[in-house]
């Protein structure tokens, strides 16, 4: 299946996953949790990155990524959309989030990715400061540690100020999701990159002489 294809049928799949989540919502009426939870609820989001690799590898979409990168002030632009969606469901309803917000924050995430990229060397080197890229090389540590970390801190502190619980709870948060990234994660990362690195060398040894990657077979 080509690169072209592929992208067609995650767009499809993104927007069948879109209908699926409203009806759902509107129609059968699911919880708040499950729909914030559950893996066919929110697997769109997933879909969506890969839909945004495969346009940039297949080179789709030249003419949105140069509008949407058309100014620095574009990049400032998708990140103020990006806040102000996510302050809706506090001012609307749930509801948003869940039919809205679920729909457009990841799209707001994706064209800010290529913003950024786009901008790397302007108004985006923030990005790269050494803090910031260390918090981004802990993102999935911190994902994975936040919910089991953030409400027991802010449990612990209930009667200090929201101030101070947030930067408590920050602090915790990003101190687990380091111990886990140098204690578990980084050493699987460095086995992953051994055997990447063997299989090329497994796989000639394999191979016959004739049938290696660059030499001819001497005429009969």
């Amino acid at each position: 299946r080509t690169p072209a294809r592929r992208l067609r049928a995650l767009l499809w799949a993104i927007a069948a996953v879109w209908a699926y989540r409203i009806v759902m919502v509107t129609v059968v009426g699911v919880r708040q949790g499950y729909v914030y939870e559950a893996f066919e609820m929110r697997s769109d989001h997933l879909m969506i990155g890969c839909a945004l690799a495969t346009a940039l590898f297949c080179g789709a979409g030249e003419r949105v990524w140069r509008s949407v990168c058309a100014t620095p002030a574009a990049l400032w632009l998708t990140a103020v959309l990006f806040a102000a969606s996510s302050a809706m469901p506090s001012i609307v309803a749930w509801r948003y989030r869940d039919m809205v917000g679920f729909i457009v924050d990841p799209l707001l995430v994706a064209v800010f990715l290529i913003q950024a990229l786009a901008f790397a060397r302007t108004s985006a080197a923030w990005l790269n400061v050494m803090p910031l890229a260390w918090v981004g090389r802990l993102s999935y540590s911190i994902y994975l540690y936040q919910q089991v970390t953030l409400e027991p801190v802010r449990h612990a502190l209930a009667g200090m100020p929201v101030a101070v619980q947030l930067v408590a709870a920050l602090v915790v948060c990003i101190s687990v999701a380091a111990v886990s990234y140098y204690a578990i994660e980084r050493p699987f990362l460095v086995l992953k990159d051994r055997v990447a690195s063997r299989r090329p060398v497994l796989a000639s040894r394999a191979m016959p002489a004739s049938e290696a990657p660059g030499v001819m077979q001497r005429p009969a």
